[in-house]
């Protein structure tokens, strides 16, 4: 029986051999907003980004679904407001998509992007299931912070309950 880093590894394998690709996707647009992203672009450090794109490339994801990705989360991040705007502003966005299909490699882009723009607060909702939300808490240590982090939310866990207790 194979292990699930297995599965995945074949998976990645197949990808390569078969040019998986990624589409663009759609993007549902009301409300008015004022472009920013192409006029702050060179002033943008992109270490969160460059760090999950070499994650990416490691793992031996196809060069055109890493560009796809890229040009997709350009583009969101580009829809999303200045971070550095002055005043109240409130700007939301949705992923969604088939299983399998590319989300969560989305919105960890989108969120390495978001960071080095500038945005100090990401929210990530991701399901009502235990299991699928530590899934998808693992892909974002590894894709965003760059280590695991379930020892130290454990040790939160522990701490705030110990100062608790009567």
């Amino acid at each position: 029986k194979a292990s699930d880093h297995q599965l995945e590894a074949l998976a990645r394998y197949f990808e390569t051999i078969y040019d998986i690709t990624m589409d663009i996707g759609s993007v549902i647009q009301g409300q008015r907003f004022e472009p920013w992203l192409e006029f702050s672009r060179s002033t943008i450090d992109t270490y969160y980004w460059n760090r999950y794109r070499d994650l990416l490339v490691d793992s031996e994801l196809s060069v055109h679904v890493i560009t796809a990705l890229d040009n997709v989360t350009n583009r969101t991040l580009g829809l999303l407001e200045n971070p550095a705007k002055d005043g109240p502003w409130d700007r939301r966005g949705l992923v969604m998509g088939h299983v399998q299909s590319g989300k969560t490699a989305n919105y960890i882009g989108l969120m390495c992007k978001a960071a080095d723009a500038g945005y100090n607060v990401v929210i990530i909702i991701a399901g009502i299931h235990n299991s699928l939300r530590n899934q998808t808490q693992r892909r974002i240590d590894e894709g965003f912070i760059g280590f695991d982090s379930r020892g130290i939310q454990r040790r939160v866990w522990q701490r705030g309950n110990s100062q608790h207790r009567v």
